[in-house]
């Protein structure tokens, strides 16, 4: 069976795998899309609001795999992460973070919980790391790795000019006109067959910036940046 995901189709076409005609969005034929309609149905807001967690959920997390390893504390994160190249090389070689990896597949949702416990345990001195307190706050602690906007969510709430495909938007044109403001690192998402002079744009404008910047005409200002906490009170690089 094909959920027509594109990767897949590309796997199976690469892989000269005949599938059956499938269609992806039919409820009553394609299981995946069963457990999709329950999950959205059974959805609440606070499920899908998001934030690093404060207090470590050990019960329904981590609480049944013992005590980590090295003394650390785990929290709960971002599956996607921005991250300095002396971290990368830590998450790769460390022994530590190799123990850590071990011990959270004993626990649920560990991709969840990886990165961001890597980042906010300070005596680990993982270079880049963050010194203070677990936690997500618009000002003093924004999440700055994407900008993403959830349908009905308040930490990440926003304006929606595309649209939503399981409670996240597709961006679109009428989005792009905030770009540029935002302070965030990424954008998440677009799709290639919903609007794409909106990805078209974003390419063209990154284009010219970078350009201009080779010339030596860069305008960007990193002032923002420079006074967040994060970004003062890290673990300094070697």
């Amino acid at each position: 069976m094909d959920d027509n995901a594109r990767p897949h189709r590309d796997f199976f076409r690469q892989e000269a795998v005949t599938v059956l005609p499938w269609p992806s969005r039919r409820l009553d034929l394609n299981p995946t899309e069963q457990v999709w309609d329950i999950m959205e149905r059974t959805k609440t807001q606070e499920i899908l609001q998001y934030e690093v967690m404060r207090v470590p959920d050990r019960n329904s997390r981590w609480g049944t795999a013992g005590v980590p390893p090295h003394n650390i504390r785990p929290v709960k994160g971002a599956v996607h992460v921005v991250v300095n190249r002396q971290y990368v090389e830590y998450i790769v070689y460390d022994p530590v973070a190799n123990d850590l990896l071990m011990w959270l597949k004993r626990t649920k949702f560990p991709d969840e919980t990886f990165f961001a416990t890597l980042n906010h345990n300070p005596h680990l001195k993982i270079p880049g790391t963050y010194q203070g307190e677990p936690e997500t706050d618009p000002v003093n602690k924004p999440f700055l790795a994407r900008y993403k906007v959830w349908q009905g969510g308040k930490l990440f709430g926003g304006d929606c000019q595309g649209k939503y495909v399981r409670h996240i938007c597709i961006f679109g044109v009428g989005d792009l006109a905030k770009f540029p403001e935002r302070k965030e690192l990424f954008a998440n998402k677009f799709h290639l067959d919903f609007q794409p002079a909106a990805l078209q744009c974003m390419d063209e404008w990154y284009l010219s910036r970078t350009l201009r910047e080779r010339r030596g005409e860069s305008t960007f200002d990193d002032s923002y940046y420079k006074t967040l906490g994060f970004v003062k009170n890290k673990i300094p690089l070697t």
